[in-house]
């Protein structure tokens, strides 16, 4: 399923891949903006993330979105939201296809993540 879903979206235009990514919630955007996928995968329910870091990264993914026209996607795969910061500083750097094609395997890695997990 997730190999079909590779090959759709490679085959759909930019502005449809923008869609895609832009169909994703913001990292951070707090617990009642996501989905409940995304609420246990951020770990809304555990959260003790410092206000500094909360207000670093909506800075970050505003300063992304501005950069690039699209947000900022990635795989969290339970990791607190400190650990974030960096690799959201160090993408910042990349160029606008690099991100979003960055975007998209990170979009299909989390389908991937939650079929398994589904299928477990």
């Amino acid at each position: 399923m997730v190999a079909r879903a590779r090959e759709i979206v490679g085959e759909l235009s930019e502005a449809e891949q923008i869609a895609v990514i832009n169909a994703h919630p913001r990292i951070g955007a707090g617990p009642d903006k996501v989905s409940a996928a995304s609420f246990t995968e951020q770990g809304y329910q555990h959260d003790t993330t410092p206000p500094e870091v909360m207000l670093r990264l909506a800075s970050l993914n505003e300063e992304y979105e501005h950069k690039f026209g699209f947000r900022f996607v990635i795989f969290v795969n339970r990791r607190p939201k400190e650990a974030i910061v960096p690799v959201l500083e160090a993408r910042l750097r990349g160029t606008r296809d690099e991100e979003r094609r960055t975007a998209l395997r990170e979009i299909l890695a989390i389908a991937a993540d939650r079929l398994k997990r589904e299928v477990a």
